[in-house]
């Protein structure tokens, strides 16, 4: 490509492949889904079973705060 974007993306595969290694035990990866809109285990990125629910000690504190769906 004339434009280096086929390069650029391939990068960014290395990029993410490799944050994925390192990180692998701290807890970065749904954020990095999120983050890329990327899928997991064939969920999409904002799959409401990829967010956890909301404390209620939060929801209490806050009346305009509503719980993510499926909790």
């Amino acid at each position: 490509m004339r434009s280096g974007w086929g390069r650029l993306f391939c990068i960014k595969n290395v990029i993410l492949k490799e944050r994925q290694l390192e990180l692998g035990f701290e807890d970065f990866f749904i954020d990095n889904i999120k983050r890329t809109k990327g899928t997991v285990a064939g969920l999409v990125w904002d799959d409401p079973s990829l967010t956890l629910p909301i404390p209620q000690f939060e929801i209490d504190t806050n009346h305009a705060m509503e719980q993510n769906p499926g909790y």
